[in-house]
Formats: C-alpha cells, sequence, structure tokens
C-alpha cells in the first residue's frame, strides 16, 4: 500500500488489491506506511528488504500449515 504521503494513490492501490483478492487465492500486502515508521533514517532499500523479509516469513507459515487439500511444495 502506498506511503501517508501518496495519499492520491490510496484509492488506486484499494481497488487493485479488491481486484486482486477477487481473482487471487491469497494477498500479501505490505503497508509502505507502517515499514517508514520502522527507522526515519532507514534508505528505501533497507525498508524493501525489511517487507521481503516479512513477505517471506508470511508466505513460510502459510506453507509449514498443513490441511487435507494442501499440496506439498519443496
Amino acid at each position: 500500500m502506498p506511503f501517508d504521503f501518496e495519499e492520491k494513490l490510496r484509492f488506486y492501490a484499494g481497488l487493485a488489491l479488491k481486484r486482486l483478492r477477487a481473482i487471487s487465492n491469497g494477498v500479501v500486502v505490505v503497508d509502505n506506511g507502517s515499514l517508514f515508521n520502522i527507522g526515519s533514517e532507514a534508505t528505501l532499500k533497507q525498508l524493501y528488504q525489511v517487507a521481503n523479509k516479512e513477505a517471506v516469513k508470511a508466505l513460510g507459515s502459510l506453507l509449514a500449515t498443513q490441511s487435507e487439500d494442501s499440496i506439498p511444495v519443496g
């Protein structure tokens, strides 16, 4: 999702997110505003590294969850 200062993009990002949720099995949402709160001294590259680590962690927990319909992914 857009940074807080990108207020004009929030509507379009929300619309795109709604469409993605309708056609996909899952969506990982990264709120840039909350990333920016990690540290105002952090570079954009560092913020995206944090976002990538969090996305990997979220996907890892989803893949680790087993159900009767689960397909093993290796």
